[in-house]
């Protein structure tokens, strides 16, 4: 997945602006809720969009992808390298973003943080050096997992109630789901990449969030009780 340009604004400036990699922009939060990322976003909506019978699996898919990653990212499998196309995307990107910051008002804003973005020289710099081997800090699949882990909890009384509709009546959930989602969140929390590509009071109040949402999981009655 290439980089989104950032739309400036409603908190986005929460995390730190470095890019560890070119498939995890670390611009695309605007806040530490949930969902207040593209990542979670993106989610809900396919989930919003996918049959009823499917999205068990979506989230099981969500889980499971995380705690592969993590599996290569502990044996130091995590250096990727961007495709022709995912460069092609990348040029074609920029002045979508900068239009789009324009758009709101926040073009000057969104500059200043990207500088590379402000001119086709500087750009072209960018570009160069994100077609190099990065490190996978895990963003993605980490915003996926808590987005799905909230949506789990919703179905089971606990985070939105309107986001728990989107799933089969609770009884008919695996204890095995629930406990996948919370070894996949434990995971996130001990993947120091990601720790460090936010500012550390944000990360401190994500990370609480994200244990008590792992607590809730193994909490949560298998069917047979």
């Amino acid at each position: 997945m290439i980089p989104r340009g950032m739309l400036w604004g409603g908190g986005g400036a929460e995390r730190t602006g470095t890019c560890t990699c070119c498939y995890n922009f670390a611009m695309g939060a605007w806040g530490i809720g949930p969902l207040e990322n593209d990542s979670a976003a993106d989610f809900v909506g396919d989930l919003k969009r996918a049959p009823m019978a499917k999205r068990l699996e979506m989230l099981a898919d969500a889980f499971t992808a995380y705690l592969a990653f993590d599996a290569g990212l502990r044996a130091g499998r995590n250096v990727v390298k961007a495709s022709a196309q995912d460069i092609a995307e990348l040029r074609a990107s920029r002045e979508a973003a900068i239009a789009a910051n324009r758009a709101n008002g926040m073009e000057d804003k969104f500059l200043e943080m990207l500088p590379e973005y402000a001119s086709e020289a500087a750009f072209e710099a960018h570009v160069a050096e994100m077609s190099g081997p990065m490190v996978d800090d895990g963003s993605h699949q980490a915003q996926t997992v808590v987005a799905a882990a909230w949506v789990l909890v919703s179905a089971h009384g606990g985070g939105d109630r309107s986001l728990g509709k989107l799933l089969p009546a609770a009884d008919q959930h695996s204890g095995a789901l629930a406990g996948s989602a919370a070894r996949a969140l434990q995971a996130v929390l001990e993947n120091h990449l990601f720790a460090e590509s936010w500012q550390p009071s944000s990360w401190r109040t994500l990370a609480e969030t994200i244990r008590q949402l792992a607590l809730t999981l193994e909490s949560l009655p298998t069917p047979s009780t």
